[in-house]
Formats: C-alpha cells, sequence, structure tokens
C-alpha cells in the first residue's frame, strides 16, 4: 500500500509540477522603444496578431518618457506568449525587449542594539579585527558631507521601503522639491508627480514615502541611517556623510522590475532637469541605492533594466547595487543587479569586523566561456567588499538597530560617493557640470582604487579589496591635485604627508610639510592619544622650523599594541591626527 501510494503522489507531483501551455494569464514584457520610432507601431503589430492568434493586451504603460521604454501587459497561454515576444523582438521599432521580473529586497534580521559603528574605527574590540574599517574618521578630517565646493547641495537616491522622516537622527538631511509646494494637489514642476515633495512611492502611486504599514520603512531607514544619519549633533549615531540630502523613492519587495524602471527614470529626470537648467531646477544626485536585487536571472534576461544604468550615468549620476545575500557565485547562478555589466554600477558584497567576506555573501569568480571567436573571459562581476555584519544604524520607529546583509554594507559605498563630491576642489565641481558622465565614471575609478586589499577577496571581486573612504578621497585629491585645499596646511600651515610603515612594530618614519603663509618660525613638536581619546604626550620636540619639508624617526618599540593618534602640534595646539597601528 505504501509503494503504491508512493509511486501515486510521484506522478500526481510531476504532472501537476508542468504548468497547462493551454492556460491563459496575465505576462508582462519591457520593451525600450528606438529613439524614432512609436509604441504605436507595436501595438499596431499586436492589432494584426490578434486575428491570428487567440489573446488580449491593454494600453501599454510608459516607463520613461526620456529613455522611450514602455510596460506591456498580455494574456495569453505560454506559446502563443512565446510567438509573440519573438515578433516584438525582432520589430524594427524595437531597440530592447525583455520579461518584467519580479524583484526581491535582500532582507536581514534584526537584531540587538550595539554600541559601537565598528566599520568607521575598528580597534579590535567586539571580537573584531584591528584597523578593519573603511577609514571614515580620516576622511572626515577632509570632509563631512553636504555640499560641494561651488555650493551645491549633494542629493542620493535611496529605492527602498520607505522610511521614517521623523526620525531625530535625520533631522535635516532630508530633500525636499525645490520645485514643489507641498499640499497643493498640483504638479508644480510639470515633472507628472503630484506634491512630490519628499520624493515618490511607485508602490501606491502616492507622495507618501513615510508610510509605516506593514514593512514600510523597515529596511529603508536603516539603508538611510548610514548613507546620511545626521553627524555631530550630540545624539545617536552618525551616516557616512553628516550632512546630505536624502530622496526617497519607495518600492515594495513584491513589486516588479517594470516599477524599478519607473523609479530609475524620476531620478534621470530629476538630475537632467538640474544639468540642464545650470542647477536651477531638478536635484543634484549623485548616487542611487539599490539594497535588494532578484536572483537566477541575468543581464541577458533583463537587457533593458541593465541599460538603464548607462543612461543614468551619462547624466552624471552613478549607481550602487548590493549582491546576494547567499555564498554563491552569482556569475554562475545569475543574480540582477550583479550580472549587469555597466560602467555606472557598483556592485558590493558583505564583510565583517574581522575583514573576511561573509560566509552567507555573494561572489564571483572569472568565467571562461565559448564564442563564435574562441574562448573569452565574463570578468567578475561584483567590484569590492563593504562593512556590513552587525551595523548600528537608524532604526524605523525613531529608535536604533543593528542591520546586516549585504543590503547593509551596500550604502556606505553609496555614502562615499556622496562624501567624494563634498571634497572642497573647484576642478571636481568644473568636471561634474560640464562632464557629468565623465564625473561619474572617475568616482567608480576612486571607489574601486582606494580599497585595502583583503586576500579573502582576491579572485572574487574586481579589486580584491574592501572599501576605503579615505584613500578614495586621496585617490580624488592626486587626481585634480587639491591635496591641500581642506588640509591642515592650509588652515596651520602644517601637514603631515606620510607615515610608513604603517602598520608599525619598531619605527615609524613621518614625512611632513611646513608652509606658514606668515613664515612664522613656530616651535614644534610630535604628541600622541591612544585609542580611547587619553592624551599619552609630547613623545618628540621638533623645534623651530622654516618653510619646507622634513622628515623624521620615531621609536615606537615601547607602545603597547593598539591603535594610536599622533599628531603634530603648535604648543598645545594639536594638528590633524593621523591613525597609526602598533603591531
Amino acid at each position: 500500500m505504501t509503494r503504491l501510494f508512493i509511486l501515486f503522489m510521484l506522478l500526481f507531483l510531476s504532472d501537476n509540477s508542468k504548468e497547462n501551455t493551454n492556460q491563459t494569464k496575465w505576462k508582462e514584457i519591457i520593451v525600450s522603444i528606438q529613439p524614432t520610432k512609436s509604441i504605436n507601431d507595436i501595438t499596431s503589430l499586436l492589432e494584426k496578431e490578434k486575428n491570428r492568434q487567440e489573446f488580449s493586451f491593454i494600453k501599454p504603460k510608459k516607463l520613461s518618457h526620456s529613455m522611450n521604454i514602455w510596460l506591456m501587459k498580455i494574456n495569453s497561454n505560454n506559446k502563443v506568449f512565446s510567438a509573440l515576444f519573438q515578433e516584438i523582438a525582432q520589430h524594427s521599432s524595437t531597440h530592447l525587449i525583455q520579461k518584467n521580473h519580479e524583484i526581491k529586497y535582500r532582507n536581514s534580521p534584526n537584531d540587538d542594539m550595539f554600541d559601537k559603528q565598528w566599520q568607521y574605527f575598528n580597534n579590535g574590540r567586539i571580537n573584531g579585527l584591528l584597523d578593519a574599517d573603511m577609514d571614515a574618521t580620516e576622511a572626515w578630517e577632509i570632509t563631512t558631507g553636504g555640499k560641494t565646493s561651488t555650493g551645491d547641495e549633494i542629493v542620493i537616491a535611496i529605492i527602498d521601503n520607505g522610511i521614517d522622516l521623523d526620525h531625530p537622527d535625520l533631522e535635516g538631511n532630508i530633500w525636499t522639491n525645490p520645485g514643489e509646494i507641498p499640499g497643493n494637489e498640483i504638479d508644480d514642476d510639470n515633472n507628472g508627480y503630484i506634491d512630490d515633495y519628499y520624493g515618490w512611492n511607485f508602490l501606491d502611486s502616492t507622495n507618501d514615502v513615510i508610510n509605516h504599514t506593514g514593512n514600510m520603512g523597515k529596511h529603508g531607514t536603516p539603508v538611510a541611517g548610514i548613507i546620511g544619519a545626521k553627524g555631530n549633533n550630540s545624539i545617536g549615531i552618525c551616516g557616512v556623510n553628516w550632512n546630505v540630502k536624502l530622496l526617497n523613492i519607495v518600492k515594495n519587495a513584491a513589486e516588479s522590475e517594470a516599477s524599478i524602471i519607473e523609479a530609475y527614470s524620476y531620478i534621470m529626470d530629476l538630475r537632467k532637469k538640474y544639468n540642464e537648467s545650470n542647477g536651477q531646477e531638478g536635484a543634484f544626485i549623485v548616487a542611487t541605492n539599490a539594497s535588494w536585487g532578484v536572483e537566477g536571472i541575468t543581464e541577458k534576461d533583463a537587457p533593458i533594466w541593465c541599460a538603464v544604468y548607462d543612461s543614468l550615468g551619462s547624466v552624471g549620476v552613478l549607481n550602487v547595487g548590493a549582491t546576494a545575500n547567499k555564498n554563491v557565485d552569482v556569475n554562475v547562478v545569475g543574480d540582477l543587479p550583479s550580472n549587469c555589466q555597466s560602467d555606472y554600477l557598483i556592485m558590493v558584497t558583505n564583510m565583517t569586523n574581522q575583514d573576511k567576506k561573509l560566509r552567507g555573501a555573494g561572489y564571483a569568480k572569472p568565467k571562461l566561456v565559448v564564442t563564435d571567436s574562441g574562448i573569452d573571459t565574463i570578468p567578475s562581476c561584483i567590484d569590492l567588499g563593504a562593512p556590513g555584519e552587525e551595523v548600528y544604524t537608524l532604526n524605523y520607529d525613531g529608535g536604533y538597530k543593528l542591520f546586516e546583509g549585504t543590503s547593509s554594507a551596500t550604502p556606505h559605498v553609496t555614502g562615499t560617493i556622496g562624501l567624494l563630491y563634498s571634497v572642497p576642489c573647484l576642478e571636481l565641481m568644473k568636471d561634474a557640470k560640464e562632464s557629468p558622465q565623465k564625473t561619474a565614471s572617475l568616482m567608480k575609478a576612486f571607489i574601486l582604487a582606494g580599497v585595502d586589499e583583503i586576500e579573502g577577496l582576491k579572485g572574487i571581486t574586481v579589486t580584491g579589496g574592501r572599501l576605503n573612504s579615505y584613500n578614495s578621497i586621496r585617490e580624488l585629491q592626486k587626481y585634480y591635485g587639491c591635496e591641500n585645499i581642506s588640509s591642515d596646511l592650509q588652515k596651520y600651515g602644517v601637514e603631515i604627508h606620510n607615515i610608513y610603515p604603517n602598520p608599525a612594530s619598531d619605527w615609524i618614519r613621518i614625512s611632513y610639510e611646513i608652509n606658514d603663509r606668515d613664515n612664522k618660525e613656530t616651535p614644534l613638536h610630535i604628541g600622541m592619544n591612544n585609542s580611547i581619546g587619553e592624551y599619552i604626550g609630547n613623545i618628540r620636540q621638533l623645534g623651530v622650523k622654516k618653510n619646507g619639508h622634513y622628515e623624521v624617526e620615531l621609536d615606537t618599540s615601547n607602545l603597547k599594541r593598539g591603535i594610536y593618534f599622533l599628531s603634530i602640534r603648535k604648543g598645545n595646539k594639536p594638528i590633524k591626527a593621523e591613525k597609526i597601528i602598533v603591531l
């Protein structure tokens, strides 16, 4: 009896696992139309085909005016749908075509509160590895974010599931649309969205980006906190940017790819308007954050979605995405946006406070493929790692929480892009306004060139490294020749250029420069603080120095293992503390 029952169940499951090819249901495709063509060409094709095949369709929905992208819904069985898909794909008016895939957020579980933001300054506590951090404290010596050198408000767009606009640690950092008068039920800026004062909710087609029903805000608020929780305000935490404007686009995990393209188009149009109006309209959006994705599909399955990143890059917007929250090779199993190949997309995997890739995070080994011309190599599609495991950030209820996963790692990279644009450098902003596409590409290069090399990321990421915000800023400064614009050389007439070796054991060599505008001969000395801020004392007298470049060696063999902050001082006044590590 048991064997017969099992046989019956196997036959039953096998038969029901096959979808009835005659069953009709609504299916969706996304079509990118050639710039000089019309969607009417495709609807005319479908009207003709209705005389030969049994199906129905509704009026296409425009997803993007700028990129001429449309959503089409067809009610048919699988066989008819496949035939129609091929006909539309081969039509002369079609540029690109794809199915409308469902997307999912890369959720991570909640945990107990954590009282240390190790990703910024890792002193080895809580089982962490000394200096396994993004050197944010050093970056903040140069800039803490907010505005460009020409006074432009830097905006970062977060596509997620809502945000707590009333969180006290976001006060002053929420973007508002200067072209809209809130609450008057009029589309004041003529962008097609009524009262989009704080952004837009593409889930409900409303301007409500704070709705806390269901899961709204539970994922987006922690992401926003990492990018731009208010810094130096005596409460809570700080984001990568102490000051920045956060534009919120609401999406839901169950929503489809078409609405994601709508959201990206909304962002693109705002930046495009900013460029064309010389900053009088729109928003200076420099980056987008996508802490979500969909597994099991590749760029071949979603060419329109992937092409959107190039379109955003053309107006100066760099994009950052989270890879899978599984220990899988996304070059093999497929993952979007991981598999999208674009010069204007950065893909991120998750790192622990031990500087190791979290086991439950995606990676990508280079892949050999056979083509008509021979064997080709598909490179890794994951660019770098970033801190993301058990990171302390904002909670949607006005409080704070632990947040983890690639969803947590990704906004650290997005936030760093905003920080880069705030570096006081006029040449940077000249490029950003005259050549926004080139500048977006450069920003990606600065991020990737600035990583700290991590052995465990070699061969499975493009850079083989983990995000280092300070290094990326220095890469930008070197490229534009503005190293000293925000430095202590300008403020105080003294700057430390280099400390070598670092980490150190027995000795370090310090190179520094004096360029006092008044050319005063001021007595200097070197002081040091420990990792908790206690002043150890004066460890070396430098004497009276004239303007020029100098080097000095220090004996560090008597220091205990740990992190220290070394500074050159004028009297009791410390000038720029540089982090050193003694092993």
